[in-house]
C-alpha cells in the first residue's frame, strides 16, 4: 500500500474508485460479521493513514493528484 501511494504521489496520479469490497461480499467470501468488522477496521485505518500522512505529503510538495474520473 505504501509503495502504491507513493508512486501515485510520484506519477502525480490518482487512483480510481472501484467496487472490490462489493465483488467479495457478491462472491460469498465474507459471510459472517467479524468478517465484515475487519473491513470495516482496514477501511478506517486507510482513510486514517490518507488523512495523516499522504495530504501531508501531498501540501508539503504541492502534489495535486489527477482526478481519476
Amino acid at each position: 500500500m505504501v509503495l502504491t501511494t507513493v508512486g501515485m504521489l510520484w506519477s502525480d496520479t490518482n487512483h480510481a474508485a472501484a467496487c472490490a469490497t462489493t465483488l467479495i461480499v457478491a462472491l460469498g467470501l465474507m459471510s459472517t460479521v467479524p468478517e465484515g468488522l475487519v473491513i470495516i477496521v482496514a477501511v478506517m485505518l486507510l482513510v486514517g493513514f490518507h488523512d495523516i500522512v499522504v495530504e501531508r505529503i501531498q501540501d508539503s510538495y504541492g502534489i495535486e493528484p489527477e482526478d481519476a474520473r
